[in-house]
């Protein structure tokens, strides 16, 4: 069974690639650049996903994620999450730069909401462990649902001043095109012959990728557990919601280099087994509180990140994780992950995690008028 769901979810990611390289962008619009779903909140849920502390990302309109477990003896993946953003599978046609980062051009609106539909993105995963990890136990199926989002962005001023500069010139090139009469694909054609486009484009693209200052995101994710890969052995396993906080700086035109600062803070509800034979659960509460320090060069990530899990009223079964985090862009669509360290739970739950994760679709916004 397992092998047939390995399968299915490559099938089901080789369509969406064949699906998505067919579709293109209006020919006006400026493509976004640096897009990557981050890890999704059901495999942070479940203690297995390469980092608890999780970077913010654009969604892509789908993406998929496949992650093994080295040191289990089993390099196959079997741990499989699939998640969508809803917002850029019905983008309107009115979604433009100012709008997808919330600038005005005369400055006159805050700039610290970024839209919670835009960045929104729902997803699922499956789960299978052979093995104790942390909670999570042998020969059981895991099934878990989880959402997230941004709500808050703060960006410099000086970056918002660039991104407007960088849309006026582009207007200046679009003005100096327009002819009456004249078809969009004939404009676009003009447009990418001027001189000046290419490096006006690269300029807006680079500004928008720049760090801002501050964000803050939510996600929270319910899972259920299937004992002996039994739907009738189905039972409440773990939910959780959760803020992260992310204070970031970009060095350089073109911010390859990047450092971000964060903090994490998780409300836990778990259902622990507490008697072996007897198979008895019993929930309990705890509180995760931790942080993560990285440095971001362009295709590479490295980072460190520490979190404390703290059970009420049962400190014998608080514990924490502690990770190195390594991570490569391999092109647009594909990231690779790999994190090692201690995991949470018993004193033997050293790991190495590879992850990887598809993205899908290319988002182009269009100018302000």
């Amino acid at each position: 069974m397992r092998d047939r769901k390995i399968k299915i979810s490559w099938l089901i990611a080789h369509i969406l690639v064949c699906h998505f390289a067919s579709a293109q962008d209006n020919p006006l619009s400026i493509p976004l650049a640096n897009l990557k779903t981050p890890n999704s909140p059901c495999f942070q849920l479940l203690d297995i996903s390469p980092s608890s502390v999780e970077h913010p990302g654009n969604p892509k309109e789908f993406a998929v994620s496949a992650l093994s477990q080295l040191n289990n003896g089993n390099g196959i993946p079997k741990n499989f999450a699939y998640e969508i953003a809803p917002y850029w599978f019905f983008k309107p046609q009115s979604e433009n730069v100012y709008k997808y980062i919330n600038v005005d051009a005369s400055h006159s609106a805050a700039h610290y909401y970024t839209g919670i539909l835009r960045k929104l993105a729902i997803s699922i995963a499956s789960t299978f462990s052979d093995s104790t990890s942390g909670s999570l136990l042998n020969n059981t199926n895991y099934i878990s649902f989880g959402i997230r989002t941004n709500l808050i962005t703060i960006r410099k001023n000086s970056n918002i001043d660039n991104i407007i500069q960088d849309i006026h010139n582009l207007h200046g090139i679009q003005g100096s095109c327009t002819v009456v009469g004249q078809t969009a694909t004939e404009l676009a054609q003009c447009e990418r012959s001027h001189p000046n486009y290419k490096t006006d484009s690269a300029a807006l693209q680079n500004d928008m990728n720049e760090t801002p200052l501050f964000q803050l995101d939510a996600a929270a994710a319910y899972s259920e557990a299937y004992a002996a890969n039994s739907f009738n052995n189905s039972r409440f396993n773990r939910s959780a919601e959760w803020i992260t906080a992310t204070f970031g700086e970009s060095f350089w035109r073109n911010h390859r280099d990047k450092f971000y600062l964060m903090g994490m803070f998780k409300l836990l509800q778990d259902k622990i087994l507490t008697d072996t034979a007897k198979s008895v659960f019993e929930n309990k509460s705890a509180i995760d509180l931790g942080g993560k320090l990285s440095y971001s060069n362009g295709n590479f990530l490295i980072g460190v990140e520490f979190v404390q899990r703290t059970y009420a009223g049962d400190k014998a079964i608080s514990s924490n994780r502690c990770v190195g985090i390594i991570q490569y862009k391999m092109n647009d669509n594909l990231y690779l992950t790999t994190s090692f360290g201690q995991n949470f739970g018993s004193t033997h739950n050293l790991f190495t995690l590879v992850g990887l994760n598809f993205g899908f679709g290319n988002k182009g916004l269009s100018l302000p008028d």
